[in-house]
Parts: C-alpha cells; sequence; structure tokens
C-alpha cells in the first residue's frame, strides 16, 4: 500500500471512530466540529471527482482547464453554502473548549460571514457561467439532454447559470446538510451493518484498509451513484423524482430517528426535542404498560413505513417490476396505521419560524379513554389482513391499499413543508428588501423560484411515474 493509500486510510478510520462515537452520544463538542470538518472535505472531495463540467457539459475529465474550472465550481458551492457551518459553529459552541474560540468568533461575526461568503460565491457562480458557456458541450451531459449546446451563447449563460443555481440549491447543499449535518453517523453504522452481515453471511475475508475503504465511502458512494442519473437522458427524469423521494424521507428521518435513539441528529438538538422514552414513562403511570407499548411500538412502525414506502415505489418505478408486500407485512403496516390515526403517538406541524424549512415531528401523549379499543381493534384488524392476503386478489388490492396511503401521507407531508417553505423565503426576502442585500435576494428570490418548482413538478412526475408504471 502507498503512502497516499495510508493517508486516506487513517483519515477514514479516524472518521469512522468519530461517526461511532457520535451515534451513541458520547462525542465531545471539539472532536464533533472535528468530525464535521472531515466529513465535508471528504464530500468536496467526492463532488470534484464527480466532475462538474463532465456533468453539465460532457466535458472530458483528464484535461488540466476543466480541473480548475470544477474546483472553482466547487469553491463558489462551499461559499453559498457556509451557513451550514455557522449552523454548526451556534450548536457546539457551548460544548467545545479547544476550538471555543473559533466557533465563538463564528457565531459573532456570523452576519458578515454569511453576507460576504455569499458575495464571493455567487459572483463566482455567474463567472463561472459566463466561461462555461464559451466551452464546447457535448450531447451527452446534462445540458446536452436538453439540447442547449445546439443554442446561442446568450441561452448557453442563462442555461448553465440556471443549472449551477439549481444544481446547489436541489443537490449540493442538500447531500452536504444531509449526509454531513444530519445523518453522516447513521451512514457509517449503516455502512458498518451492511459489511458485518456480508462477511458473516458470504464468509468472505476482507482485508482492513479495504473494509475501511468501503464503510467509509458509504455514503459517497451513494451520492456518487445518484449523481449519474443527472448525465443519462433515459434517467433524468428519474433522477429527479428519485431526489424529490430522498429529500422527503430524509426529511421525515431526520425528525424520527432521534426520538428512538438512533440517529443524533442537528434539526434535533437545534429544536430542543425530546426522545420517547421520558414521555413513555409518564404515559406508563397513567394506563397499561404493554397497551402503551403496543401503542408506541405501532406508531413507529407506521411512520417508518410511510417513510420508507415512497422510496420503495421509486425503487419499482426505476426496476420497472411491480412486486407484492409479504401477507405478514401488510397485515402489521395495516395494524400500525390504524393505531397512528386513532391514537397517534406523533403530530406534524410546519416549521414556520427560525432559519430551518420543514416539518417538526412533535411527540405526544396515547393516553386516552378508548387505548384498550383502539390497541386491540388494531391488532385484530391486521390479522384479519394477514388471512385475506392468502387471497391473491386480497393481497393484490392490499398493496394497492398501502401505496395509496402511502401516497395520500406524502402529499399531506409535502404540502406542510410547502407552507414552511413559503414562510422562510417570505420572511427572509423581507428582510434582504429592507436591508438592501439585493445581489444576496436576487440568488434567495432564484432559489425559492427553483424549490417551488422542484416540490409542485416533482410531485406530480412521481404520481404520474407511479400510475404509469400500475405501482397504483
Amino acid at each position: 500500500m502507498n503512502a497516499r493509500a495510508k493517508v486516506a486510510d487513517m483519515v477514514l478510520f479516524l472518521l469512522i471512530v468519530l461517526n461511532l462515537l457520535d451515534f451513541f452520544r458520547i462525542l465531545p463538542g471539539d472532536m464533533d466540529f472535528v468530525k464535521k470538518i472531515i466529513s465535508w472535505t471528504v464530500l468536496a472531495l467526492l463532488f470534484y471527482k464527480v466532475h462538474f463540467t463532465w456533468l453539465f457539459l460532457g466535458s472530458k475529465r483528464n484535461l488540466g482547464k476543466n480541473h480548475l474550472l470544477d474546483v472553482l465550481i466547487l469553491i463558489s458551492f462551499l461559499l453559498l453554502s457556509f451557513k451550514s457551518v455557522i449552523a454548526v459553529a451556534i450548536i457546539t459552541v457551548e460544548e467545545a473548549s479547544l476550538f471555543h474560540g473559533l466557533l465563538a468568533a463564528i457565531v459573532l461575526f456570523r452576519e458578515p460571514l454569511q453576507a460576504w461568503s455569499f458575495y464571493l460565491g455567487g459572483a463566482g457562480v455567474l463567472l463561472l457561467s459566463l466561461i462555461l458557456a464559451f466551452r464546447p458541450m457535448r450531447a451527452k451531459s446534462l445540458l446536452g439532454n436538453w439540447h442547449i449546446h445546439k443554442r446561442n451563447i446568450v441561452v448557453r449563460f442563462l442555461a448553465i447559470f440556471l443549472t449551477l443555481v439549481g444544481f446547489f440549491v436541489l443537490v449540493f447543499d442538500l447531500l452536504l446538510e444531509w449526509l454531513v449535518i444530519a445523518a453522516d453517523s447513521l451512514m457509517i453504522i449503516v455502512g458498518l451493518a451492511v459489511y458485518v452481515y456480508l462477511i458473516a453471511r458470504r464468509h468472505k475475508h476482507y482485508a482492513t484498509h479495504t473494509l475501511i475503504h468501503r464503510v467509509g465511502s458509504f455514503g459517497e458512494k451513494f451520492e456518487h451513484k445518484f449523481l449519474n442519473f443527472f448525465h443519462n437522458n433515459k434517467h433524468v427524469w428519474l433522477g429527479i423524482t428519485g431526489l424529490f423521494v430522498l429529500h422527503i424521507v430524509t426529511e421525515i428521518a431526520n425528525f424520527l430517528l432521534p426520538y428512538i435513539h438512533v440517529n443524533n441528529s442537528f434539526y434535533f438538538a437545534y429544536l430542543q426535542l425530546t426522545p420517547l422514552f421520558p414521555l413513555f414513562l409518564q404515559d406508563i403511570q397513567v394506563a397499561n404498560v404493554v397497551l402503551v407499548g403496543i401503542a408506541y411500538l405501532l406508531n413507529i412502525i407506521a411512520l417508518l413505513a410511510l417513510t420508507i414506502l415512497p422510496a420503495y415505489l421509486w425503487y419499482e418505478v426505476y426496476t420497472d417490476k411491480v412486486k407484492r408486500l409479504p401477507g405478514w407485512l401488510c397485515g402489521l403496516i395495516f395494524a400500525s396505521v390504524v393505531t397512528f390515526v386513532l391514537a397517534p403517538l406523533f403530530s406534524f406541524v410546519a416549521l414556520k419560524e427560525g432559519d430551518l424549512i420543514g416539518v417538526n415531528i412533535l411527540a405526544q401523549s396515547v393516553v386516552g379513554s378508548s387505548l384498550l379499543y383502539v390497541v386491540l381493534g388494531s391488532v385484530i384488524f391486521g390479522l384479519l389482513m394477514y388471512a385475506l392476503s392468502f387471497s391473491t386478489l386480497m393481497k393484490k388490492t392490499q398493496y394497492h391499499v398501502i401505496m395509496l396511503g402511502v401516497v395520500i401521507f406524502l402529499f399531506s407531508y409535502m404540502g406542510l413543508f410547502y407552507i414552511s417553505t413559503i414562510k422562510y423565503f417570505t420572511a427572509t426576502i423581507a428582510f434582504l428588501v429592507q436591508n438592501s442585500m439585493y445581489f444576496i435576494l436576487f440568488y434567495i428570490l432564484l432559489f425559492f423560484g427553483i424549490k417551488v418548482l422542484f416540490f409542485v413538478f416533482g410531485s406530480i412526475k412521481f404520481l404520474v411515474q407511479i400510475i404509469r408504471h400500475h405501482v397504483l
């Protein structure tokens, strides 16, 4: 193994250890900050390896000029997303000791730092769009899919600029936020679980450095494969709807998983939410522990199913195959959804204030006068659905009913998310107008328009895809 590979192994090993400590909530504030900086660096290198000029224009990857343009695009994107560094600094400054001064300075000067980083990043995107407009463009590329390579310089410039801004808003900024701030430790844990399973199941020998690379790059490999959808004319629409589904699934997971101590979410800490266990202890003081336990379990299963199944729907569209769910799973989903509706453990509220866009999932007591009847009715209904699933016709009907329920939940959630998006951008636009920050206002209006169009178009296109592929 050469020196470069050894250094890479050491960095990945450190990242895995830090993520494991973060997952089990025993990572000091200073090291949590270091872990996120390392994660950002790794993801930035991954985006560099994707080669923006190749993705957007189809340019050759091995040319020095293209490498320089890729680096400049990456730097511009990182400057535009500096708000993520500020968000991490705000959360970790109180717990940090070694980096307390640095984090405190970032928090103290966060407004000018965010403004000037945005100015530099925004100016960089504009200038790079103009430069790229004069570069050769191939038909087999993201812009080539829309036949932009046949247009004049002005159209090419506008198309490249909007593509860069759209890619930043819908892919770069969100992946950086999801995989580094929200879900990085969870991705490492999933990666470890998968490869431990493969070793145990297949009895294959994995060298230590190979295992480190596979686990450490688990989230990055996923990102790299996903980005390639946008370079293929056949799969570009699947990439758009896949990004839409990925957005919804991860948004819900970021709020749900910390409730059951599965992930140490940035959003969970920022909103100062409390895990389920203290609420469970309160509920069992006034109701039977078995009934409360079953109600909690069924609620969690229902929300997990409603969160995961949209991705399953998208996968069925991608593979163009409709596979029925097992009978026992249909019965479990029906039982859990009945409890989820009649004795809800979770409520959903659009975030309307602060610096976050999303839907807050709030835990609430399940105890009520009808808890016994709800739990018994749910279990009996689930067993009945399981018994009926032995009929081919009923199993097919159950599948479509479940998927219809998933789509209804998905669009209800999207409605709340849309409200939060409108509130956030309305307040931001008003603030920028009052302070005459017109350059940033220009970009914020673009971000707003792109997000609204993406959510509206993505949801409609996804619905069309699942109907066309007979999933519904």
